[in-house]
């Protein structure tokens, strides 16, 4: 990884891990050192807290064992706004990010909404109803049981957690004064918040360019894999 002067940092969403970068690493390795490591609580972190705080500092302390030239982070949903607090904390750090179906947009009452929707968890123990979420996220029928395993492995706690976290999210206060080219993706299904953010992203900084994707929901980089990578790579090379 370290012969390659410019490094692709991937953050996945909630509930997922790093197997949902499975086609971006098979179509950016050869070029960019690609790095997915797994959120606090999923896959085979087993972290049982969620911070995007905590996150953030425990990625710049790996950041800093490393060294390359470039920078540059991919995050989804919740990942988005890991990605999206990690460059504001150091943007001179930062060549480009991505910022995909992310939600910065903070709900009233976010402990309420957390603990009341963490009352579901026993759910995502039954195998039909994780079928039901797969298939709405459009999760590929081969990566099925990595998702039905990650979800398993998420407590009732963390799933509080990681609720809170994204429900109270907000555009960091500096987000109209980073330097970098920012691209915002989302798909074109998306709920209004998510669409709400992307414009006012946009409206608070220059240098953003935002993107729909007809017909893709909140599953743009698998559903729309292909699209999605041509598009990440035309971005990262202009």
């Amino acid at each position: 990884m370290e012969n390659k002067r410019h490094l692709l940092l991937f953050l996945h969403g909630g509930g997922t891990s790093s197997w949902m970068w499975n086609e971006q690493v098979k179509f950016f390795e050869q070029d960019y050192a690609v790095w997915t490591p797994e959120l606090p609580g999923h896959g085979m972190n087993e972290e049982k807290y969620f911070s995007i705080d905590e996150t953030v500092d425990q990625l710049i302390r790996e950041l800093d064992t490393v060294s390359f030239e470039q920078i540059s982070v991919i995050g989804f949903s919740l990942g988005a706004q890991v990605a999206l607090s990690l460059v504001s904390r150091q943007p001179e750090r930062f060549e480009r990010v991505v910022l995909v179906s992310m939600l910065a947009s903070p709900l009233p009452f976010p402990t309420f909404i957390a603990k009341t929707t963490a009352m579901m968890h026993p759910l995502s123990r039954n195998r039909t109803f994780a079928k039901i979420q797969a298939k709405q996220l459009e999760v590929p029928s081969s990566d099925f049981e990595r998702y039905f395993n990650d979800t398993q492995s998420i407590t009732k706690s963390l799933l509080e957690n990681i609720i809170y976290e994204n429900s109270r999210f907000k555009l960091p206060v500096n987000v109209h004064e980073l330097p970098f080219p920012i691209l915002v993706m989302a798909g074109a299904k998306e709920n209004r918040l998510i669409k709400k953010t992307m414009a006012q992203i946009s409206n608070e900084n220059e240098h953003v360019k935002t993107m729909m994707i007809d017909g893709a929901g909140h599953s743009l980089p698998y559903s729309h894999a292909s699209l999605f990578n041509e598009t990440v790579h035309r971005f990262l090379s202009q």
